[in-house]
């Protein structure tokens, strides 16, 4: 008889001979045969039992550590960050005019009579009184126009009466 193969991929063993190679554990990689050592699970991935090519953390979500072993361990990205790709080590920053509720994958635009005057937040503003914000995704409130009202929270200016 020949000499024993090598573990495949997937698993790992440090010891020679045996009939049956163990499956790489779960939070780490197993990617090439003859694998004595198992490398562990990077960034922005997780490693199910066996894993040859690691499994990228889901939009929506990210994963700043190493070894994870299933896709609920990768962290909901943070309220004013949106996370709009998979594999995502860290959020981005939710853009002025925008927000960004926890597991954003997109940012959302300030509905009308609110505004976003600062990148990474979770929620608007409220348009504050004597000004307007007339379009969804407003970063600075108008002033209020010359012969209209402006309640706090508007979306449109309401004309004086006359007199």
């Amino acid at each position: 008889s020949g000499s024993p193969a090598p573990c495949p991929e997937g698993t790992v063993s440090n010891v020679e001979g045996l009939p049956l190679c163990p499956q790489c554990p779960a939070g780490f990689v197993c990617n090439s045969t003859g694998m004595i050592t198992a490398l562990d699970c990077p960034k922005g991935r997780y490693c199910p039992t066996g894993t040859i090519d690691p499994v990228r953390c889901p939009a929506g979500t990210y994963n700043n550590g190493f070894n994870l072993k299933m896709a609920s361990e990768c962290a909901p990205c943070d309220a004013g960050e949106f996370c709009d790709e998979t594999g995502m080590t860290d959020g981005k920053t939710c853009l002025e005019g925008h927000y960004c509720i926890v597991g954003s994958i997109d940012p959302e635009p300030c509905p009308w009579g609110s505004f976003g005057a600062i990148p990474g937040q979770g929620a608007c503003e409220l348009c504050p009184e004597r000004f307007t914000c007339q379009i969804p995704g407003t970063v600075t409130p108008s002033p209020c126009p010359s012969g209209a009202y402006c309640a706090a929270n508007n979306s449109s200016p309401s004309p004086c009466p006359i007199g």
